[in-house]
């Protein structure tokens, strides 16, 4: 059974991912991986085994792209833990991208919103995944915000994220902020 993927929402720019929004679109579609493939699908196959998909290693595994989102409502404020939610890695994984959005960009001085993502294996001693003055900017007056630039990507197993938020604008503080945490994770 061929399992066919279509956009439930066209976004536009600026807008906010919602955790409904990312929920209706991710919960859905195929049920096993081997749904995903059929003769339809254009795989090269015999048609006869279309469905069996097999590795020889576990470095033979497609990876997946799984997200992190860490929303706050309201006017930021400087903090440490500023989400209300940590995150729990279910696999261990490589952080690809960063991504913030911002429906009121901060302005003032300084501008810009400052935010850091931390990884901890016991919830207790946390760690940036940047180095020291490399963290994730939305510029003031800006909306959007992405890096791919990670100084400490890898994730595993266990690990607990959190965001913190260093830099909140200066005359006018940013508020009700989205940040995905984008990391791939081998199947």
């Amino acid at each position: 059974m061929a399992t066919t993927w279509t956009r439930l929402k066209t976004w536009v720019t600026g807008e906010v991912l919602t955790a409904a929004d990312q929920n209706s679109e991710f919960n859905r579609g195929v049920t096993s991986f081997n749904d995903a493939f059929s003769v339809s699908t254009g795989h090269d196959h015999d048609g006869a085994n279309s469905k069996l998909v097999s590795y020889t290693s576990l470095s033979d595994k497609p990876n997946d792209l799984n997200a992190f989102m860490f929303p706050i409502v309201g006017v930021l404020v400087v903090a440490d833990n500023a989400a209300a939610a940590w995150h729990r890695a279910m696999e261990t994984g490589t952080i690809v991208e960063v991504q913030a959005a911002i429906q009121t960009p901060s302005s003032g001085t300084p501008a810009d919103v400052i935010l850091d993502v931390e990884t901890s294996a016991d919830g207790t001693t946390w760690g940036s995944i940047w180095t020291a003055g490399a963290r994730l900017t939305i510029t003031g007056g800006d909306k959007l915000a992405t890096t791919t630039t990670i100084t400490t990507p890898t994730v595993t197993k266990g690990d607990v994220l959190r965001l913190n938020v260093d830099q909140i604008g200066g005359t006018v503080a940013g508020s009700d902020l989205t940040v995905n945490v984008i990391y791939s994770l081998t199947l």
